[in-house]
């Protein structure tokens, strides 16, 4: 019995040993096959990193480059991992240090462990500048470095041209001077530029969405649209001028190109319109062609003036010395008396197309504005009339002005007249004097304005207005929306002309029914010599037995001036050739004690004859005449203090004091 318990325990003992060393095979063979499973994963984790499509790289702290896969090192432009290890050793500080100057990087991975989606500029092996994409991770480490980085990089160079392709681009839109708008198919606004902004008051906010509709101006109708949307729709571009509204209502015009925007498949998603605003330059062509077409009605006036002041001197003279033959009660003289009065109505009517021309013989001088409006102010009140409240409003006292007191005066009853007449019933004419100074940069966005300092007229009024039609045309001569007899339509073509011809410029503005205001601007003087604007009565009293050299080349006129200086007691050589002149004076020249010359005359002009006898007498008198001035002494046709003139055609009495000037 004992041997048996034994055997039994014995038995016990080594199925424990048995189970035991299973336990241990079993423990074993767990090892082994975890074993070879971490090499199988280890092997497939270097296939995943070699033929991973980013590139994968580890570097130290302090920069040293530690591994790259393969897609690092073609990254790079290494021919091997080596090279790459070998050239990139610094690879880490670029990391940190000079990404987008990022010294701080780091420290943002000590704090973080972790930076997703870093972007810097690297450089290849071939010195080829590049763009990577890193997101990078920190690792810990116990042996000779303090830790280590692990990193993810791509290649971005393309992506981050083309990024900055499209920054140059949109920088481009965003500062170009030319509208941009884009639209979607059904043509609401996606998108417009700040030249969209600046042209149409709108902010981009407020149209986005928005059919371009709202910029409408209603001068353009609906078949000019249908056109424009037919040629859109049918793949093809869209160039005109498109005449549209601002947010304040406003016109402005712009030079536009519209054209469809198509997607890989060919179909359009959008339309692109690009617009240029013409409004300033179509009105500079527009104020560039009228002043051509002045300038053009003003050569053709001043020389119609010039031939008709001629023929009216014959028919004046004439009838005047024909008058002084015959007794007033004769049923002749008044005749000529009629013959009289129409000729100087009509030469009233010269002198003015003249005053258009700038080409009416001035003799300015300095004086204050105030003054001389406060002189002529009566005047102006008679003109107004009782139905016409006229206000007077006076400027600065220290106003000082350049021009001739006679042209003040027909620049202020012509605009109070053509005010007067623009009041149906009653209504108020307003007069303003003030002072004014333009830069150059305010006349570059004000066409027609002249840089400097002015003393600005304002005669303002509250009747019909104008209309665009009769504001383009209003200084145009013989040009006048008054009924036939009732006005001559020279009225502001002499005011007009009066301001060129002193420099200045003159400004109109008018709306139907809102009344028209007129600004003259002349320019400011800065001097202390001033004269009165009333002009000189000259004498009346004649001094016979005077010698006077009269030249004209008309021969009609030659007879009449001879007959007229007779008539007045002068003993005359008359000639209508200059060189005759001279042969004449040659040989009388201690006699002679007036030239009496004309001023264009063909050979010699009287201003080259005056010149050329003054130096064979110098106490020589000159008295110029002329149909217009012609530039006797200047360009401008403005006589000096030493030039005396009379203008043609003139009346005996004229004649008489002008010549009794020099024989006081």
């Amino acid at each position: 019995m004992i041997y048996e318990e034994q055997s039994y325990d014995d038995l016990i003992m080594e199925l424990k040993y048995l189970q035991n060393k299973n336990h241990r095979l079993e423990k074993s063979l767990q090892q082994h096959e975890a074993k070879q499973k971490q090499k199988e994963d280890s092997c497939q984790h270097l296939h995943l990193l070699d033929n991973a499509p980013v590139g994968i790289f580890t570097t130290s702290s302090k920069g040293h480059l530690l591994s790259a896969n393969p897609a690092m090192v073609r990254i790079f432009g290494a021919a091997s991992q080596k090279e790459a290890l070998d050239y990139y050793t610094d690879l880490g500080k670029q990391f940190y240090r000079h990404a987008h100057q990022r010294d701080d990087l780091l420290e943002l991975l000590k704090e973080n462990k972790l930076v997703k989606d870093f972007e810097y500029e690297a450089q290849t092996i071939q010195g080829t500048t590049i763009w990577l994409g890193v997101t990078a991770n920190l690792t810990e480490q116990k042996d000779n470095e303090d830790f280590i980085i692990t990193g993810f990089a791509t290649d971005i160079t393309k992506r981050k041209e083309a990024e900055a392709e499209r920054e140059l681009l949109l920088s481009a839109i965003e500062q170009t001077s030319e509208t941009i708008m884009i639209a979607d198919q059904k043509g609401n606004i996606t998108y417009v530029n700040p030249a969209f902004e600046s042209a149409s008051g709108y902010k981009r906010e407020e149209v986005i969405g928005q059919n371009p509709r709202i910029l409408k101006s209603g001068e353009q109708d609906n078949i000019f649209y249908q056109h424009m949307w037919r040629t859109l729709s049918s793949g093809k571009s869209w160039k005109g001028r498109l005449i549209n509204k601002r947010k304040d209502g406003t016109f402005y015009t712009e030079e536009t190109n519209i054209s469809p925007i198509y997607n890989k498949t060919d179909n359009v998603v959008h339309y692109v319109a690009t617009k240029l605003d013409m409004t300033r330059e179509i009105k500079r062509e527009e104020q560039y062609r009228q002043a051509q077409k002045m300038e053009a009605i003003g050569l053709l006036a001043g020389g119609i003036a010039h031939d008709f002041n001629n023929m009216l001197s014959i028919i004046l003279g004439r009838a005047e010395l024909e008058m002084r033959r015959l007794d007033p009660a004769d049923p002749s003289y008044s005749a000529l008396q009629e013959i009289q009065q129409a000729a100087q109505r009509s030469a009233n009517l010269t002198q003015q197309l003249l005053a258009y021309a700038s080409k009416q013989p001035v003799a300015p001088k300095v004086f204050h504005l105030n003054s001389a409006i406060e002189e002529i102010l009566p005047i102006l009140h008679r003109l107004a009339g009782k139905n016409i409240n006229l206000t007077w409003n006076p400027g600065e006292s220290s106003s000082l002005i350049n021009i001739d007191p006679g042209q003040l005066d027909q620049i202020l009853t012509n605009l109070v007249v053509n005010a007067r007449d623009a009041i149906t019933n009653a209504g108020k004419i307003s007069l303003e004097a003030g002072e004014v100074t333009f830069n150059q940069a305010y006349c570059d966005h004000h066409a027609g304005f002249i840089p400097g300092n002015y003393v600005v007229l304002t005669v303002s009024d509250s009747g019909k207005g104008m209309d665009c039609t009769t504001l383009s045309r209003v200084f145009e001569p013989f040009y006048t929306t008054k009924s036939l007899g009732q006005g001559t339509g020279l009225g502001l073509a002499t005011v007009y002309g009066a301001v060129r011809q002193n420099q200045g410029f003159i400004s109109v503005h008018s709306e139907p029914g809102t009344g028209t205001t007129f600004r003259v601007y002349l320019p400011k003087i800065l001097t202390t010599d001033v004269t009165s604007p009333t002009q000189k009565n000259l004498t009346t009293d004649q001094n016979p037995g005077k010698i006077i050299l009269f030249v004209e080349d008309e021969s009609d006129l030659l007879k009449i001036g001879e007959m007229m200086l007779q008539e007045l007691g002068y003993q005359v050589f008359a000639t209508d050739s200059p060189e005759e002149a001279i042969r004449l004076a040659e040989k009388n020249i201690d006699k002679i004690d007036l030239l009496v010359t004309d001023v264009i005359m063909p050979g010699m002009n009287g201003k080259d004859l005056a010149d050329y006898l003054l130096k064979l007498n110098s106490n020589l008198k000159v008295l110029f005449t002329s149909g217009y001035t012609a530039n006797i002494v200047s360009q401008r046709g403005i006589l000096d203090e030493n030039v005396n003139f009379i203008q043609k055609p003139f009346l005996m009495s004229e004649l008489t004091a002008t010549l009794s000037h020099f024989f006081d």
